[in-house]
Order: structure tokens, then C-alpha cells, then sequence
């Protein structure tokens, strides 16, 4: 399925349903004090961490990203 995800270019709509949910910033909070977080299916997240790992692979190795591009390089601050 994943395979099949990323030849096609199309992620399944079961993969794309997310749970929000209200997480509160402080200890008492008011109903503005609150920040959404997204639940979103494992499989999805598996999918988005082999996509990054082989896009990033690719850039890396054919030296498309420049020596002072940090923002995703591992092992850089």
C-alpha cells in the first residue's frame, strides 16, 4: 500500500482523516488558552517519514541543497 501510494501519487482517504484535539496551554486555561493538535494514523506518518528520508537522500547525494542549508540536514544546528 504504501508502495502503491507513492507510484501513484495518491494517498488513500482512510490516510487522510485526523483527529484534532484541543490541548491546553496553561494550567487553568480559559477557551483561548488551548492549541490543536493533529492525531493523524500511523500509516500516514510512516508514509511522510520515507518519503522525507528518500527526498532528502536524493537532494544530499546529488548536491542539490547548499553547504549552508541546515533546516532539515541531520546532524546540523
Amino acid at each position: 500500500m504504501i508502495n502503491l501510494s507513492i507510484m501513484e501519487n495518491n494517498i488513500p482517504s482512510i490516510l487522510k482523516v485526523t483527529r484534532i484535539m484541543p490541548i491546553p496551554k496553561i494550567k487553568n486555561p480559559s477557551p483561548t488558552d488551548y492549541r490543536p493538535i493533529s492525531i493523524i494514523p500511523i500509516l500516514l506518518k510512516f508514509l511522510e517519514k520515507l518519503v522525507f528520508d528518500q527526498l532528502s537522500h536524493y537532494l544530499l547525494s546529488n548536491n542539490i541543497i547548499h553547504d549552508r542549508q541546515f533546516g532539515f540536514k541531520k546532524g546540523h544546528v
